[in-house]
């Protein structure tokens, strides 16, 4: 596994466990992640799966994101 692979596996995780439950509770943000997933696409050295990878991740955090908008929205009341 190389180093590429341990950091998208380390983020996997990371947006899995703390993201995915809550995004408005997490303590990092997913624009953190999001950020984080960018430059290992920066890098030039991704291979097709771990671009795969990387988009699925990026799919994941949107999702998290517009679920936690709508559940904020909800919760007020708004429309």
């Amino acid at each position: 596994m190389t180093l590429l692979d341990q950091e998208i596996a380390h983020i996997t995780h990371a947006v899995r466990s703390s993201v995915g439950r809550d995004a408005a509770a997490s303590i990092l943000p997913a624009g953190y992640w999001r950020q984080r997933l960018y430059r290992l696409l920066d890098s030039g050295h991704v291979t097709k799966a771990q671009f795969c990878a990387i988009d699925a991740l990026l799919l994941e955090l949107d999702t998290c994101e517009a679920q936690s908008h709508e559940q904020r929205q909800d919760s007020r009341g708004d429309t």
